[in-house]
């Protein structure tokens, strides 16, 4: 079973890690999880709850003063903060600054969200980006755009590198690290809602599209059950 929540639906385009509650316990433990974790707006560190979100994923960079930037959040620690209108149920807008909201209109509700965000790794430990696009014909990277997005693809003329990101999630927010990472110019590789190209994978005569997005670490206090009940919560007969 896994918890259903409006706040932090199962976001199916991401891959890697997913928690499942094998009994009912478990899953109403990790339900207060994530609740400690959205109630913990204003702390700088990690939610004292104890639960963590590795993501790891490949975003689109446009030029290398651009990277400078992301390796200047990962270094100073920056909590990168956005906000979200929840109300929204496709493509959602992530600002960094809260609207003040003055309608009162039912029709134009908005309900706007914190979503923090900590980048812990840029770049890989072999090369920091690689580059998708280049004059020199024989250069092994030349051809990397048409791999990814294909030959025809206009829309990605301008991003020149691809780079991986590792990032924790401090809060639980639906869409939030493809969100807030487009929201920043650097949108997910293969993320077609958010900016990042149609990235199309072919094999055994099939295609189908993938996000260049997965969760690669999920961490958690480990919860501390009473013996002397039973899974109903009942103290149990001697």
């Amino acid at each position: 079973m896994v918890p259903q929540r409006n706040d932090a639906s199962l976001d199916m385009e991401t891959h890697g890690l997913l928690v499942v509650a094998t009994n009912v316990d478990f899953a109403v433990y990790w339900t207060k999880l994530l609740d400690q974790q959205q109630q913990n707006h204003y702390t700088k560190t990690d939610s004292p709850a104890g639960l963590a979100r590795k993501y790891r994923c490949l975003v689109c960079v446009k030029d290398p003063d651009s990277m400078d930037r992301l390796e200047a959040f990962q270094s100073k620690g920056t909590i990168v903060t956005h906000y979200v209108d929840a109300a929204k149920s496709s493509k959602r807008v992530f600002v960094r600054h809260k609207p003040m909201t003055t309608t009162t209109n039912n029709d134009d509700q908005h309900h706007w969200q914190e979503c923090r965000l900590r980048i812990t790794n840029v770049g890989h430990e072999k090369f920091r980006a690689a580059c998708v696009r280049t004059k020199y014909k024989d250069s092994m990277d030349s051809n990397l755009a048409h791999w990814l997005w294909g030959p025809d693809d206009d829309s990605m003329n301008e991003v020149q590198y691809v780079m991986e990101i590792e990032g924790v999630a401090m809060t639980a927010r639906k869409h939030q690290i493809r969100g807030q990472l487009a929201a920043l110019g650097f949108p997910i590789v293969g993320d077609v809602l958010y900016g990042g190209g149609k990235c199309d994978i072919h094999s055994n005569h099939h295609v189908w599209q993938r996000m260049a997005l997965q969760c690669c670490e999920v961490s958690f206090k480990e919860p501390e059950w009473d013996n002397n009940k039973d899974t109903k919560g009942k103290k149990k007969k001697k």
